[in-house]
């Protein structure tokens, strides 16, 4: 019998139900708008998150001190999520405005949506390791935490590889000529649209 349709609504509605909790931290994401390898703030945020959620934390890691790989469970399939979050110089952006306007002229900014992205695999992560642990599934859950993702290269230090495994990572959706505000979490649902995963586990 193919419970896809259940397994979709039964993640959505979990995440749905936390979505003001995952905003607060992609809203943080977005204020701190820290330059590539220098997402202390980001990274410690993310990295607390994800500890409360019941994943064991490796950090400072190829020499990257905002670095880290976050993991829950053991075996196969691994299934691993790529978390960014590193901001742009001169990119600094009020939020909720459609215009041009600099939060503090000549700063760092968002212009990527990688608060989106960090926080929206966050969610995913997480979520995917509750319903593991609810249906009795076998297999290894991981977070990248990827620094300096957008100009320097941060995954290959980082090595975002693993064998046999899944590597899911997402885009936010852009909309409108300037990324708006952290909130925009609606395509925060990577794992509804990666159900050949769950399919795999089982």
């Amino acid at each position: 019998m193919d419970h896809t349709d259940e397994y979709i609504k039964e993640i959505s509605e979990k995440i749905d139900s936390k979505k003001e909790y995952y905003a607060e931290i992609s809203n943080k994401i977005w204020e701190f708008a820290e330059p590539r390898f220098q997402e202390y703030r980001s990274s410690e945020l993310l990295q607390h998150v994800l500890k409360q959620a019941g994943f064991s934390i490796k950090a400072d890691l190829a020499g990257e001190k905002t670095a880290f790989i976050a993991e829950y469970g053991s075996g196969k399939p691994v299934i691993a999520f790529l978390g960014e979050f590193d901001a742009l110089p001169g990119l600094s952006q009020k939020a909720d405005v459609a215009e041009r306007i600099p939060a503090n002229t000549g700063s760092c900014g968002h212009g990527c949506g990688h608060q989106l992205i960090g926080t929206g695999t966050l969610a995913s992560v997480i979520v995917l390791k509750d319903f593991v642990k609810e249906h009795n599934l076998q297999g290894t859950i991981r977070y990248y935490g990827c620094p300096a993702e957008e100009n320097a290269g941060g995954k290959a230090f980082l090595g975002t590889r693993s064998r046999g495994g899944v590597h899911v990572m997402e885009v936010p959706r852009q909309i409108s000529e300037y990324f708006l505000h952290s909130t925009e979490l609606r395509p925060m649902h990577p794992c509804a649209l990666n159900w050949g995963v769950l399919h795999w586990m089982q």
